[in-house]
């Protein structure tokens, strides 16, 4: 009679131990995850009007890789204001130091650290209402471990905003590196 009575308390024992085991191993599944932060070269933050499939082209990767880098449970799901990790499959040529100004209508863009020769586009969107229209406004020549010096005309449609966004993206490997601009008015 005691054995019986022993064993049914190891036994109700074990079951109360897996099944507490159960809710945290469920509990520590549900908890959210960080992004991976080791293939991060740049982030993206969400802005009013941005749709997956235009930040992925926006970069030059495909949007599962972005929802993957981010753990992204529900990808078609943004949240403005959130932060997305941008993930490179390619080796990075500009070190993200460039610094812009726009005084004007005049956009200055000052780019160094260049670990190749390549070509760059220059693009910029207004970002005071949320995402607007891209637009190209040039191009530049890097040279490996030169600085660059560039300066662009505002597109007229852009220049009554208040702030900007303007991009850099690498011809070759697709890398964009962005910075906000306040647009300042000089009388």
């Amino acid at each position: 009679m005691i054995n019986k009575w022993r064993v049914n308390l190891i036994q109700h024992i074990l079951r109360l131990g897996l099944s507490v085991l159960l809710v945290l191993v469920v509990a520590a599944a549900a908890l959210p995850q960080t992004a991976k932060a080791a293939s991060c070269k740049v982030y993206h933050t969400v802005q009013k009007g941005d749709k997956t499939g235009s930040i992925a082209r926006m970069y030059g990767v495909k949007w599962i890789e972005i929802a993957a880098a981010n753990d992204l449970e529900r990808p078609t799901k943004l949240v403005i204001g959130d932060q997305l990790c941008i993930p490179f499959k390619h080796s990075v040529s500009l070190k993200n130091n460039i610094a812009v100004t726009n005084v004007n209508n005049l956009i200055k863009i000052k780019a160094s650290d260049f670990k190749e020769n390549g070509k760059y586009y220059v693009r910029v969107r207004d970002i005071t209402s949320g995402a607007g229209k891209w637009y190209k406004i040039g191009t530049f020549k890097a040279l490996r471990n030169k600085t660059v010096w560039g300066k662009y005309l505002l597109p007229k449609e852009l220049k009554s905003s208040i702030y900007f966004e303007v991009c850099l993206k690498n011809a070759t490997n697709n890398e964009v590196v962005c910075k906000n601009v306040r647009h300042f008015f000089r009388e």
